[in-house]
């Protein structure tokens, strides 16, 4: 995965970040918890993605840091469907995470909060996702034209320390 290195910011703001993506729909099957995965690294200071399935972002450096995502979802079948999406931090799922979504037939839902932690180095972070049903999807779509735009990835991870130090102005 390719990695850019920012300079320090405008005050002199240091800090770790990462924004994470997938351009592949993610399938979720009915009663089966399944991490997020990501297979692109858009940015990432101070951490990187892992797991066998890229499902686990790896935090480099001790701190607090704010997890955020968006997900855009759907389900091809008629009624509304179930979907719900809690954290895991170290494989253990996170007391009082979850949230569960009403999926409505054929129509994109985009589930998106955030969610702040302790992260210790060499600690790792997952988004999991049950379902009601096995046609509930994370959907990607490529970018298009008429008029252009870039895709829609099937979910977006940025996670920022939410401080280390500033000095300056």
């Amino acid at each position: 995965f390719p990695v850019t290195i920012r300079e320090t910011g405008v005050g002199g703001a240091l800090g770790y970040y990462g924004v994470f993506s997938n351009d592949q729909s993610q399938s979720w099957v009915e009663g089966v918890a399944l991490p997020v995965t990501y297979n692109t690294i858009e940015e990432a200071v101070g951490m990187t993605l892992g797991g066998a399935s890229g499902s686990r972002v790896y935090i480099e450096n001790t701190g607090v840091y704010n997890f955020q995502f968006s997900m855009q979802t759907y389900h091809d079948s008629p009624g509304t469907e179930i979907l719900s999406i809690w954290f895991r931090k170290n494989g253990n799922d996170i007391p009082r995470s979850a949230t569960d979504i009403g999926i409505d037939y054929q129509t994109e839902t985009v589930p998106a909060w955030n969610y702040v932690s302790s992260m210790d180095a060499g600690d790792y972070f997952e988004i999991m996702v049950s379902s009601t049903m096995t046609d509930v999807y994370s959907l990607a779509i490529p970018g298009r034209t008429g008029p252009d735009r870039p895709a829609v990835p099937s979910v977006i991870l940025t996670v920022t320390q939410v401080m280390y130090t500033q000095t300056g102005e």
